[in-house]
């Protein structure tokens, strides 16, 4: 369909922008999303995503541009990490 977004690449122009302005951690501190895995910082990060209505997009962004660190779309860097490794990416409930 001309126009649609193919999920498997990062978004760009305005649905990069939509997503972002309409993400849970757009007021949040930016330290939240930093936090040392496996700590207490992480799971309230992961709990603001758990209900983030763009959790997906953000999620497939930081997959495509190989991001890391921190928390994006609710998984830790070692959780993007493992889900490259695998090759496929499944998005937790």
């Amino acid at each position: 369909m001309a126009g649609r977004h193919d999920d498997r690449r990062p978004a760009r122009g305005w649905r990069a922008v939509t997503w972002r302005v309409q993400a849970a951690c757009r007021t949040a501190n930016a330290e939240l999303w930093f936090p040392l895995e496996g700590s207490a910082e992480e799971a309230v990060a992961k709990r603001v995503c758990s209900g983030c209505p763009v959790r997906e997009a953000c999620l497939d962004d930081a997959l495509a541009a190989g991001i890391d660190f921190g928390v994006w779309g609710g998984l830790t860097g070692a959780e993007r990490r493992q889900l490259r490794r695998q090759d496929t990416v499944v998005v937790p409930a």
